[in-house]
């Protein structure tokens, strides 16, 4: 009977608390005297930012009313990344202390991420939080031979690799073929566009009748301005 009685009262009162919010302006503004994470929030993020790397583990807590019976399930959402390594929406079921740690992967798409915590089917609340951009630490440039026949095409792969993971999406890329002085030669090109952990194939062109040595270089330009550099040298005879 008093189970009965606490479950009565905690149903009042989560529709109570539901029911003193109104969304007004895409806001949601919330009677005075209660407050929406009563029901559920998440809790905290544990690093509130990570490396979109598809690596970088982020912990998410989400929190229950504590009046709440501890074998309620609560479900975390993700618009990006893979939650406990199996997919976008997990759910778990709150300990003794009324709350369930997620650990979410990150993606490899930087950016905002939004997570919504539910329980019960139809009580949520959302957050944002933020995956970095993660650049390569090496930029590799091979060239399909290193020894060329004037007038002749060469192939070249070119690899982003990162220490941790793999480097994002939307890296920006630029190819250039420089002579011994450092000025453009040739055309050094490569179509589609780059996928973490995915070789890049570009093709070189050299001038017409050059004989000489070329740097086949790939620079990777940061967001601050700095540039992580490959390059490599072939011989055109």
């Amino acid at each position: 009977m008093k189970r009965t009685l606490h479950f009565v009262f905690l149903l009042g009162f989560i529709a109570l608390t539901y029911y003193s919010c109104k969304k007004q302006d895409d806001d949601f503004i919330i009677n005075k005297d209660l407050k929406a994470d009563s029901i559920i929030r998440i809790s905290s993020i544990q690093p509130a930012t990570a490396f979109a790397d598809s690596n970088s583990k982020i912990i998410i807590r989400v929190q229950i009313n504590s009046y709440t019976d501890s074998a309620v399930n609560v479900t975390l959402t993700t618009s990006s990344g893979i939650i406990n390594s199996k997919s976008r929406s997990e759910s778990m079921r709150v300990n003794v202390n009324r709350y369930a740690d997620f650990i979410l992967t990150s993606g490899h798409t930087p950016g905002p991420v939004t997570l919504r915590a539910t329980v019960l089917g139809t009580f949520y609340r959302d957050t944002i939080l933020t995956f970095a951009k993660a650049y390569p630490d090496t930029v590799l440039v091979y060239p399909e031979a290193y020894t060329v026949t004037m007038n002749s095409s060469v192939a070249a792969s070119i690899q982003l690799i990162r220490k941790i993971g793999r480097p994002s999406f939307g890296q920006t890329i630029f190819l250039s073929s420089l002579d011994a002085n450092g000025n453009n030669l040739g055309r050094f090109t490569y179509g589609g566009t780059y996928s973490p952990g995915e070789t890049i194939t570009a093709s070189f062109s050299p001038p017409v009748d050059y004989v000489g040595k070329v740097v086949l270089q790939a620079t990777v330009l940061r967001e601050d301005g700095t540039r992580i550099i490959g390059k490599n040298t072939i011989d055109i005879q």
